[in-house]
């Protein structure tokens, strides 16, 4: 009896550091990946910038075309002061 509890505590004891020694791997693994995120965070902010112009652009638009009565008169003003 001694013999097979002593057995069953070191297989236990060697499952257990396998565990340990793969949590470990997956740690550095982790700290890895969050290196490579934050580059691409970086680049990500670089390119939303670009995109706030575009969309500021695209916002001047959109907002004549739903006041369309601001856009007409607007429109008319110009129309009367060219001729």
């Amino acid at each position: 009896m001694l013999l097979k509890m002593r057995s069953l505590s070191k297989s236990r004891k060697k499952k257990k550091k396998k565990k340990k020694k793969k949590k470990k791997k997956k740690k550095k693994k982790k700290k890895k990946k969050k290196k490579k995120k934050k580059k691409k965070k970086k680049k990500k902010k670089k390119k939303k910038k670009k995109k706030k112009k575009k969309k500021k652009k695209t916002g001047s638009t959109t907002v004549h075309h739903h006041s369309s009565l601001t856009c007409c008169t607007g429109m008319s003003h110009l129309q009367s002061a060219s001729s």
